[in-house]
């Protein structure tokens, strides 16, 4: 059983703004220490001081380098991990032709590579634990692609394998795994650049789905484990 989001430790990338910034809002509401990862130190200095006992670890995830050196500082003041939320990506729309192997390996680097580091640094904690959870945001590229998306729509897809996989070994274990999309459009600066302007009439605030994550960490149920879930509804389950 895991221990509850009160008592957790819990890493979050791409923690600066978005959904990262309020997912990480919503466990430190729990009570949960909060380690915050993100390339924007300005940004996580400031979310430091809305969120007191947060630290922070600013890092460039398209650098595996820097990624393991990060990890590391984060075991050095949280050696146990329970919940990671993996949010971090980037989308920049651009097509294939004119596309540079430095821009697919940092698009892949910080949605899927920066993934497994983590996770592959936790993961046996996990397993000899009894407990632990791995979250992993995906989005509709994970089932199917737009223009100019080779690279994220790659990531996003390898992402919901990995976490489908994990499940198959973890869940019976008491270690689940879920990919999550938002489940309805959603208001982040990513999405600010490209979403067009039918989605953004209807978008919602990231507060308004971060409470799915707090309840995935919190409430272990193996049918879920593996899967992919919308936030909109598992924020609705929240509720109740």
């Amino acid at each position: 059983m895991p221990r509850a989001v009160s008592e957790q430790h819990v890493v979050i990338t791409g923690a600066a703004k978005g959904l990262g910034k309020a997912i990480a809002e919503a466990f430190h509401a729990a009570g949960a220490q909060v380690a915050l990862v993100d390339y924007d130190a300005a940004a996580l200095a400031e979310l430091r001081r809305e969120l007191p006992g947060s630290t922070i670890y600013a890092v460039d995830l398209s650098d595996v380098s820097a990624t393991r050196a990060a990890i590391a500082a984060i075991d050095a003041e949280h050696p146990q991990v329970d919940t990671l939320v993996h949010n971090a990506g980037f989308l920049v729309p651009q097509a294939f032709a004119e596309m540079t192997e430095e821009r697919w390996n940092l698009t892949f680097n910080v949605g899927m590579q920066a993934a497994y580091l983590f996770t592959r640094a936790y993961w046996n904690r996990w397993l000899a634990a009894g407990s632990g959870c791995g979250i992993y945001v995906s989005s509709n590229s994970g089932i199917r692609a737009d223009w100019g998306e080779a690279p994220y729509a790659a990531t996003k897809h390898a992402l919901e394998g990995f976490s489908s996989a994990l499940g198959l070994e973890g869940t019976e274990k008491g270690v689940y795994t879920h990919t999550v999309t938002p489940g309805k459009p959603m208001r982040t600066p990513m999405s600010e650049q490209n979403y067009p302007e039918s989605l953004k009439q209807r978008w919602v605030e990231p507060s308004e789905l971060a409470p799915a994550f707090v309840y995935l960490a919190g409430q272990p149920d193996a049918s879920l484990s593996g899967k992919r879930l919308s936030a909109a509804e598992i924020a609705e389950r929240a509720k109740t």
